[in-house]
């Protein structure tokens, strides 16, 4: 696939899906890990996904994991220690009373 004026090229897997889907596109930059249903804002974390990522992140070593949904201050020190590169807030954000407190607590994670 090239890469058109510096873009990047990933893959979101959502559920059940099989890491090694990942193996078609090997010439992708990264993987975007969707820990909840896509579109359903505020949906519960998948725990399974600590699992996957740990997985993926041995697996393709130079790829970016980058994960979205269910993140807060608490699944986001989980999703960097599992290997995560880049995390998606959205409600732990928007809803808390303080969103400016919340985004400082994720960016030093």
């Amino acid at each position: 696939m090239p890469h058109i004026g510096g873009t990047k090229w990933g893959l979101a897997l959502q559920g059940d899906t099989s890491i090694e889907v990942f193996d078609s596109f090997l010439d992708f930059d990264f993987i975007m890990f969707m820990t909840t249903v896509p579109g359903v804002s505020g949906g519960k974390f998948d725990k399974s996904c600590f699992r996957k990522i740990r997985n993926f992140r041995s697996k393709y070593q130079n790829k970016q994991i980058f994960v979205d949904g269910g993140v807060n201050a608490a699944t986001g020190a989980l999703l960097a220690e599992a290997g995560s590169d880049a995390l998606v807030a959205g409600n732990a954000v928007f809803k808390d009373a303080d969103p400016h407190a919340v985004i400082s607590a994720l960016r030093t994670l």
